[in-house]
């Protein structure tokens, strides 16, 4: 068995030095080397013949190499075209390099020059070719990125796809996209039709679910824009144009939370504040004549010995903000036949000498704790208020998931999950009833016989499709809320059809 060697350990080579300062360097170099190569296909393939003649043609016979190189990079970075900065970077990722010298290849036209590396191999190199490396190569002059979905994935074979923005369906041959690619995953990335098959240039840009409506009409808003100032009749001829600038834009809107508001318009912010109890009596008297302030019960830690309380409306229309837009959070407030009523806008929790009131934005708290001031008067005393951010307070949840489910529930694993399967089956049922802000606060149920809003319906299930297979905590054994709810709205459980 070969023993693994350390960074810090002597250089197996004898030189006396650090492996990490003497052999490592170089072998990581050969490793990166080697993966790169095996993205260029077989040697003894047309395909990848007709790569590493590209690839030499590159080196080899472009007289301002490193040049172009240098040019390409500051345009791939964001740069300007005149910054001497350096070329591209060693040391890049994989996918980076990969992505960059597939730009390089079909896109990124240098100064002096009036088309991309690959139609000046084509001009120069293509009558030598063998006729299939020629006819591949005729294929691939035909080139964009695209944005595309996930349909199906074929394990060690490949994906079907459908273009998002033409509407073709196709397969595409690729072992290491259906590796890493799931069933409604969204990417970018350059799909190739060869004479035979499909196959994708360079890597698959993957776009977050919840990004795909902000990231499709940014990139449809500015090829509009550019098709007025810079004559780019079509979004293919805008896309080789712009893909760094497209392809930057998507990183950085993976790296950020959406705009997350309340039900009623509000940015989200974790919203709390407390009141020390003066005379508990009083305050259990006047909180419970207060005007939408309902009791929902004692607290569900008897130990606690609290009670709690939500603050509730009727009438969510009066608190909406207009013009407002983004992912929208609400807690929907149920009458006691189970019927939905209205929205839960705070919540309140009296203790024998604490009160605590919880909100969703700042505005509501703002809100709930005037009016209760002015019903408590000399009743309470305010001890604090805490505002957090949701990327912190999601932070301290996944830290919080970490922890080992029995000693966070106390619960034996087994009867939680059978508990949750319960509580989400009557919960899913109940939702298929409810108005629901992505469907303009539609039901499920009138969602799926309305055409206009089968489209919508068949996203939201796509995306909780997706949350099945990567769930925060651990699975539910035996239960799927995408097939239940299907099966509740009378959907084809595979295809999303109506049953008729």
């Amino acid at each position: 068995m070969t023993q693994a060697i350390g960074r810090n350990d002597p250089c197996p080579c004898g030189s006396g030095r650090k492996y990490k300062r003497c052999c490592l360097p170089k072998e990581e170099a050969d490793r990166q080397a080697e993966a790169r190569d095996s993205r260029m296909g077989s040697p003894d393939e047309p395909d990848g013949k007709l790569r590493r003649r590209i690839m030499r043609f590159l080196e080899e016979k472009l007289p301002d190499r490193d040049d172009h190189l240098r040019e390409a990079t500051s345009v791939w970075l964001g740069r300007s075209r005149d910054d001497p900065g350096p070329s591209f970077n060693q040391e890049w990722e994989d996918s980076e390099f990969i992505a960059f010298m597939d730009y390089v290849v079909h896109d990124f036209i240098a100064r002096g020059y009036d088309t991309p590396a690959l139609e000046l191999f084509y001009r120069q190199e293509g009558s030598t070719l063998p006729k299939q490396e020629r006819t591949l190569l005729e294929c691939w002059r035909e080139n964009h990125v695209g944005f595309y979905e996930v349909q199906d994935v074929r394990k060690e074979e490949g994906t079907v796809v459908k273009d998002l923005l033409l509407g073709e369906k196709f397969f595409v041959s690729d072992v290491s996209s259906s590796r890493q690619l799931e069933q409604w995953d969204i990417f970018a990335g350059r799909v190739l039709k060869e004479p035979d098959r499909h196959v994708i240039s360079g890597t698959a840009l993957r776009i977050p679910r919840s990004q795909r409506i902000a990231v499709l009409e940014e990139v449809q808003s500015r090829w509009h824009k550019a098709a007025r100032t810079r004559n780019h009749a079509t979004f293919r001829a805008f896309m080789k144009d712009s893909w760094p600038e497209v392809r930057r834009f998507i990183l950085e809107q993976g790296n950020r939370l959406p705009d997350i508001r309340t039900g009623t318009g509000e940015p989200m912010l974790i919203s709390r504040a407390w009141y020390e109890v003066l005379d508990h009596p009083e305050v259990k008297k006047r909180i419970g004549a207060m005007p939408g302030i309902e009791h929902m019960g004692l607290h569900e830690d008897p130990q606690m010995k609290g009670e709690r309380y939500d603050w509730v409306t009727s009438d969510p229309a009066a608190f909406v903000l207009p013009g407002e837009e983004g992912v929208s959070f609400q807690s929907t407030w149920y009458g006691p036949d189970q019927k939905a009523r209205g929205l839960v806008l705070g919540n309140i929790t009296l203790f024998e000498r604490e009160l605590e009131v919880q909100c969703m934005s700042r505005e509501r708290l703002e809100r709930l704790t005037a009016m209760l001031e002015e019903r408590m008067g000399a009743a309470v005393r305010r001890k604090g208020t805490l505002f957090q951010e949701m990327e912190k307070a999601l932070e301290q949840f996944r830290r919080a998931g970490k922890q080992d489910e029995e000693t966070r529930s106390g619960i034996p694993p087994e009867i939680e999950r059978r508990l949750l399967k319960k509580y989400f089956t009557d919960y899913y049922t109940r939702w298929v009833d409810m108005p629901i802000p992505a469907l303009d606060n539609l039901t499920p149920r009138q969602a799926a016989r309305n055409p206009a809003y089968r489209t919508r319906l068949e996203d939201l299930l796509k995306d909780f499709e997706q949350t099945e297979r990567n769930p925060a905590g651990p699975p539910i054994t035996g239960f799927s809320q995408v097939r239940l709810i299907r099966r509740l709205l009378g959907l084809d459980v595979k295809r999303g059809q109506r049953v008729k």
